[in-house]
């Protein structure tokens, strides 16, 4: 494993992770890098408040991708949502009690 890939997948865990039993935040000094073969990885995350051991497994792959043509393709395949749609959609989650943001947890 590339020491980059490593060094950003700890920072994407300091950022991201949160405890299961307590939702704290972790640091990447209670991170320990158990195993490392080829581009697989695993790592014990351990919470700072309440101790909560957390196992990681992870499998880094390079992809060479063209972002600028994703953009591009993504770009013309949006699909639009008229006007009367929103509209719809709106009434009927307010029928159903129903908060935008619901649909997104």
């Amino acid at each position: 494993m590339r020491f980059e890939w490593l060094k950003l997948l700890i920072e994407g865990i300091v950022t991201n992770y949160k405890c299961p039993e307590c939702n704290s935040k972790t640091d990447a000094n209670h991170i320990e890098v158990l195993w490392i073969a080829g581009n697989n990885a695993n790592l014990d995350i351990i919470c700072p408040k309440c101790n909560t051991h957390s196992l990681f497994g992870t499998q880094m792959l390079q992809m060479n991708l063209n972002i600028d043509k994703f953009k591009k393709n993504l770009a013309t395949n949006i699909q639009k949502i008229s006007d009367k749609e929103i509209t719809s959609l709106n009434k009927d989650l307010k029928k159903e009690k129903i908060n935008v943001s619901d649909l997104f947890d």
